[in-house]
């Protein structure tokens, strides 16, 4: 049954969640007839224009400008009216106040109730559906909240906007089992994995590569490449001290990052002062970083923490074997050593598994051929979601 679905998100700027929204809303156009809109409460981001065309896009208040943003960036921007708003948000979200003023602001908004509104990314986004007045408010999930709790300094609110959403739902086993024991939800939390667009990405891959990228990864030595925002998170910090060390061996190798972020001049300030700057690129956020997976020998995951690495699966469609940290979900994407290598999450470990295919670089071939029959099926995310709408998921 058709259903009026509203997705709310926080902001629309490059990253795992903005694209694995984007992927689900082109699949679910294709798939269903549900009617849907998304809310951006603060609408910006690279990935605005990647919602399919089919989709209405609804702008959030002025109030929630400063709802992605961190209090110490908003100081640096000397910008006094934000810098009250966020103050103001976040005495409200520690009184437990900010129900009231949601409810408000979506009267502002004139914001239509629904069959069903998703938080599509946790946080205020849950508290957010939670203070709505739709049929179903269902929370997504995309991180392991043991690893990381972006809700540490509101759990008091956090459980108790908890008791007013319906279902929810993680990316992976890992963040769905976290999230239930470190909120204590007595309900168990549904998987569903991220939709992937194979066929798109098959295509994208294809295309060429300026020459001047095309350049950085010719030779000898093996390539290898990952694609992230550049923040902690993601590990690249340590994945610098990686390389170094492995240089210093004799180990020749190059490492290609694409993506940008808040630490790119602390990373690139670290590249300079280890003297690696020839063989360590930040090559910058490219439109279409697929085509630049097959000039690569091998994709590199050295997150800290994750709730399903998409890109890992992106790197398998192109036919580029993995090599990741053990974070959530990627027991579920890397079963034995037939895609690629899971370490456990450290600089030492990650380091000896980037050694052992420098040693044995006939491992990297290995799973190239095995990942030539290699497919992404959609189907049953897109069933789940229906069953998860209709309430009859896991029933």
């Amino acid at each position: 049954m058709s259903k009026k679905i509203l997705f709310v998100t926080d902001e629309m700027t490059l990253g795992g969640v903005s694209r694995v929204l984007n992927n689900l809303l082109q699949e679910l156009g294709a798939n269903t007839s549900h009617e849907i809109d998304v809310l951006v409460l603060h609408k910006h981001g690279e990935m605005l224009k990647d919602i399919p065309a089919n989709i209405r896009v609804i702008e959030g208040s002025p109030f929630f400008k400063v709802i992605d943003q961190p209090l110490n960036q908003v100081i640096k921007s000397k910008n006094l009216r934000l810098i009250l708003n966020k103050l103001y948000l976040l005495f409200l979200m520690k009184t437990g106040s900010i129900g009231k003023k949601i409810q408000a602001e979506r009267k502002k908004m004139k914001l239509d109730s629904y069959d069903v509104e998703i938080a599509f990314k946790e946080g205020f986004c849950t508290i957010f559906v939670a203070y709505g007045n739709s049929r179903k408010k269902i929370n997504w999930v995309h991180l392991d909240y043991k690893k990381q709790n972006f809700s540490a300094n509101h759990m008091p609110l956090m459980k108790k906007v908890l008791q007013l959403i319906d279902e929810n739902v993680a990316v992976s086993r890992v963040a769905a089992k976290s999230y239930q024991e470190v909120f204590g939800l007595k309900e168990e939390v549904k998987v569903i994995h991220n939709v992937i667009q194979e066929k798109m990405i098959k295509e994208k891959s294809k295309q060429e590569v300026p020459q001047e990228y095309v350049k950085l990864f010719k030779g000898d030595a093996l390539t290898f490449i990952s694609v992230g925002r550049l923040v902690e998170q993601k590990g690249y910090d340590r994945l610098i001290n990686i390389h170094r060390r492995l240089m210093s061996e004799g180990f020749d190798h190059q490492i290609m990052i694409i993506g940008s972020g808040e630490d790119e001049a602390a990373l690139r300030q670290a590249i300079e002062e280890f003297g690696c700057q020839e063989t360590f690129k930040l090559i910058g956020f490219k439109e279409n970083p697929f085509a630049y997976f097959k000039l690569a020998d091998c994709f590199l995951l050295p997150s800290r923490y994750e709730g399903l690495p998409t890109v890992v699966f992106e790197s398998f469609i192109c036919k580029t074997p993995v090599i990741a940290t053990e974070v959530a979900g990627i027991e579920e994407q890397l079963k034995g050593d037939q895609y690629g290598l899971v370490t456990e999450n450290n600089e030492e470990k990650f380091y000896e598994a980037m050694k052992n295919v420098l040693v044995n670089p006939s491992l990297l071939t290995a799973m190239r051929q095995n990942l030539e029959n290699y497919h992404y099926k959609n189907s049953v995310i897109i069933d789940q979601f229906n069953q998860l709408v209709e309430g009859t998921y896991g029933k």
